[in-house]
């Protein structure tokens, strides 16, 4: 009886200390958007990430204007250019990938846009919005996450926006359809946050559509798949751990998961920054390394890769 005397106050000191250490990390995410210039909170959070979202129509544009970059014609050139940077954000990711393209001409451009738009985004202040998201939960979170997901150019980042899915994308134990619907994405990264995510959110009715992934054709997301499944204490996650690849079984030191998971990652499924060289010797273009095949179609090039 005295030891359940001083057993609840000791837990109820406890929760309020992890409560409290809740609400600073809070308050630090959102001094940090504001120093950066987003939104920190309500309906502006989401904009965050829908205006770094190409659309299709501006996907479309920015493909045609590229082109014009590589015109005979000066004078079409330049307003292939002006016309890039009148884009604005959304034009980013591809503008990234005209780094690499093989009219010196194209990537020159692209490379000017890119320094005449805005500051780059800093990685964290983009992560700080997710996590924001996910402890929030607005409308449309789950569907603005998705969308953005192809584009994130920091494995930390893409971390981030799973641990914000499986909390925007779970309510009392009920997923959000966009995020099952993510299952089947084209992407492979996509699909594989997306399994990761109703892992962590604790959603056992999808449990099986989530093991059908460890059969997908992708490596890196059946690896992804079955680390979270083993996380879950699924038994079926070790025999697919044991077939995966040796470039997928890295012996090389990983890095820990953000939040609160306390198992490792491997570099294998992380997506590295865009480090390809394009052409006169830039640095620019698509992922390389061992995540570089969870890029197998382009997202930019294919604007049905993310769910609607």
């Amino acid at each position: 009886m005295s030891r359940a005397r001083w057993l609840l106050p000791a837990l109820c000191l406890a929760l309020a200390a992890a409560a409290r250490a809740g609400d600073e990390d809070v308050a630090d995410d959102e001094r940090l958007l504001r120093a950066c210039d987003y939104p920190a909170g309500g309906a502006g959070l989401p904009d965050v990430f829908r205006n770094r979202t190409p659309s299709p129509a501006v996907v479309a544009r920015a493909r045609a204007l590229l082109r014009q970059c590589g015109s005979e014609e000066f004078a079409a050139r330049e307003k292939g250019s002006a016309g890039l940077v009148a884009l604005g954000p959304q034009a980013r990711p591809l503008l990234r990938e005209a780094l690499a393209d093989p009219d010196p001409e194209v990537a020159r451009r692209a490379e000017g846009a890119l320094e005449a738009l805005t500051r780059p985004d800093d990685p964290a202040c983009l992560e700080a919005a997710a996590r924001l998201l996910g402890r929030r939960r607005p409308e449309g979170a789950v569907a603005v996450l998705l969308a953005y997901l192809p584009y994130a150019e920091e494995a930390t980042l893409a971390d981030e926006i799973a641990a914000a899915l499986s909390r925007a994308g779970v309510r009392d134990g009920r997923p959000d359809p966009a995020l099952v619907r993510a299952l089947a994405d084209r992407h492979p990264l996509v699909r594989a946050v997306a399994a990761d995510a109703l892992t962590r959110g604790g959603v056992g009715g999808q449990r099986d559509a989530v093991r059908e992934l460890l059969a997908d054709p992708d490596p890196a997301v059946r690896e992804r798949v079955a680390l979270a499944l083993l996380d879950a204490q699924d038994k079926e996650a070790v025999p697919a751990l044991v077939r995966a690849p040796a470039a997928i079984r890295s012996t090389a030191p990983c890095t820990p998961w953000p939040a609160t998971r306390r198992r490792r990652r491997c570099p294998a499924m992380t997506r590295t920054p865009a480090a390809s060289a394009g052409p006169a010797g830039r640095s620019g273009g698509g992922p390389t390394g061992p995540m570089s095949n969870c890029r197998n179609s382009s997202p930019a090039a294919d604007s049905s890769a993310t769910p609607s």
